[in-house]
């Protein structure tokens, strides 16, 4: 069998396991209730761990006119589109605004009028108040986050301590300030290791082509993919010829229409443009093979388990024990895979990073 199995491949070897080949005592449907459970399980000892760069935003200047409802520097000449979300902070008034709009590069639209010639002020990422913090709300499905390396791509790795704003944003915990984040040659990367659910795709088509798309872009609609599907939130995939960040994650369900069109969300941004009809491949499956392993021993264990009450207040072949023995034998076989499965609690973290 092929690694990564996909889920029907998985299915097929529990069914195999289960000496139910021809699906008499589960279905199929019945052994892919077990999954999302049994994820959960694996992902709490070794975790999926995930990679994602973050970009520390400190821009600063001074406000070159009094202007209502926006912030004008026409000495920086530093404002760009991507700044609509973010926070402008006035440094002399100690006052903030929502960045609302963006007209050109020396002048946004604020949802405050908080700005006059002369006072100096500071640009935010999106929902953070100081220039260490970096908003991390794009992703959701995480369990915990693993370590986090800042300034990124140090020779050794600097890991820093952070501190967690609820599930949104987080602040380094370091001493110096960021660099101004304006300049070419600032430090600003942020590599954040997040702790993630297993996930074991259920597209039986795990090919899709891009609709072109352009650098930066989170969204993009794709073409050739499963029809009448669900792409599930977290679901893993590689772009052809686009190699700067390798993979990419779903940052929210999304449904592919009859004509095996759809729209999908992800993260990171895009580093390099992307053209039409690149081929899109959606990754199986997160779990290793030993993992794979393990996963389908606590599918099968707790599939015998789950079937044992059927056998109550019966008049079985097997006699009067059927019911204990039937459970007994799940929990073997789920006591198993649960002692191996703690066996490699932090030194099985299938870990994907930038290259």
């Amino acid at each position: 069998m092929a690694y990564p199995e996909t889920a029907a491949l998985l299915i097929d070897l529990i069914s195999q396991k289960l000496q139910d080949t021809g699906n008499a005592t589960w279905t199929d449907a019945e052994i892919l209730l077990y999954f999302p459970e049994m994820l959960r399980k694996i992902s709490q000892y070794a975790p999926h761990i995930r990679m994602l760069e973050f970009l520390i935003e400190s821009r600063r200047g001074t406000a070159s006119e009094t202007s209502s409802g926006f912030l004008v520097d026409d000495v920086a000449d530093q404002f760009v589109a991507g700044d609509v979300g973010k926070i402008a902070y006035n440094v002399t008034d100690r006052t903030w605004a929502y960045i609302k709009t963006h007209t050109d590069a020396t002048k946004i639209g604020v949802g405050n009028d908080i700005f006059a010639d002369g006072e100096a002020y500071r640009i935010f990422n999106k929902n953070c108040n100081h220039q260490k913090e970096i908003y991390i709300g794009e992703l959701t499905d995480w369990l915990w986050i693993d370590k986090i390396e800042f300034p990124a791509m140090e020779d050794p790795p600097r890991l820093v301590k952070w501190i967690e704003r609820g599930r949104d944003v987080i602040r380094l915990d370091i001493d110096e300030e960021p660099d101004d984040s304006s300049v070419a040659t600032a430090k600003k990367q942020v590599w954040v290791f997040f702790a993630l659910r297993h996930k074991i795709s259920q597209l039986t088509t795990l090919t899709a082509k891009s609709v072109a798309a352009v650098v930066g872009a989170t969204t993009m609609d794709v073409t050739n993919a499963q029809a009448s599907a669900t792409i599930e939130m977290g679901q893993e995939f590689t772009i052809a010829n686009e190699r700067a960040r390798g993979i990419y994650m779903l940052t929210a369900n999304a449904t592919t229409e009859a004509d095996q069109t759809a729209t999908i969300n992800f993260w990171p941004p895009l580093e390099s443009s992307v053209d039409t009809n690149e081929v899109i491949t959606f990754i199986p499956s997160t779990l290793t093979p030993r993992l794979e392993g393990i996963f389908t021993d606590l599918v099968v264990g707790k599939a015998i388990m789950s079937k044992a009450p059927k056998y109550l207040n019966q008049i079985n072949k097997g006699g009067a024990r059927v019911h204990t023995d039937t459970y007994l034998m799940g929990k073997a076989i789920y006591d198993g895979a649960e002692e191996e499965l703690e066996s490699l609690r932090g030194f099985e973290a299938p870990s994907i990073c930038l290259p």
